[in-house]
């Protein structure tokens, strides 16, 4: 059993995470050039397609 402040995701887990925040990086990234292109803001072929792993992650959640 794990102790109280010990990381409660395993190290695969972790991984996802990680990418998901990457990802939440890149979506941040993307918007301002988005927006200016006048591109289909809720097309998701013109956003950063989401990690498997921190797809999976969240779906747990």
């Amino acid at each position: 059993m794990r102790g109280a402040g010990q990381d409660q995701l395993t190290p695969e887990q972790r991984t996802a995470y990680v990418e998901g925040l990457d990802w939440i990086m890149q979506m941040r990234a993307a918007w301002p050039a988005l927006a200016a292109s006048g591109a289909d803001v809720t097309d998701d072929a013109n956003w950063p397609a989401v990690p498997a792993g921190a797809a999976e992650l969240a779906g747990n959640f």
